[in-house]
């Protein structure tokens, strides 16, 4: 996570965007009920960690502008 708030340290920067593969969250067989997916279906980490340290750096800097974050998932046929 350290390197996402070197990032966020930067005041050229105001904000992330982030463009991750479908492929990479969903990497297993998620199972025949959508509401239930199976155990280990999906791998949330990475995008965890991003939430994770721009809250926190927003918390500790609450005079400044917050930074924000933008979701870009590939899929469809970019997906893998």
């Amino acid at each position: 996570m350290a390197y996402v708030t070197t990032l966020l340290d930067n005041p050229a920067i105001s904000g992330l965007a982030v463009q991750i593969p479908w492929s990479f969250i969903n990497r297993n067989e998620p199972g025949s009920d959508p509401f239930f997916p199976a155990a280990g279906a999906y791998l949330w980490k990475p995008l965890d960690d991003v939430f994770t340290a721009v809250d926190q750096w927003n918390r500790n800097h609450h005079n400044l502008a917050p930074k924000t974050i933008q979701l870009l998932p590939n899929a469809g046929f970019t997906s893998i």
